[in-house]
């Protein structure tokens, strides 16, 4: 489990990918330290679990490619 100052670095740079939600908001992925999450924000906010690197970079490029979101 995150600690409440892990959680709100890790919601500053989230970045939301795809159209990929529920009711209460959607997929983003984030980073800190060298350690990769992703959270679908639930009605008590995000619920931020740690992933691999690999799944990180994977989402970033599919948002990338396919919605064309992130500025360079």
């Amino acid at each position: 489990m995150c600690s409440k100052e892990l959680y709100g670095k890790l919601d500053e740079n989230a970045r939301h990918i795809g159209e990929i939600e529920n009711y209460y908001g959607g997929l983003s992925v984030s980073s800190n330290d060298g350690k990769f999450y992703w959270s679908i924000e639930d009605w008590d906010g995000e619920n931020w679990k740690e992933i691999p690197e690999e799944l990180y970079m994977a989402l970033l490029k599919y948002e990338e490619e396919y919605n064309h979101t992130f500025e360079e």
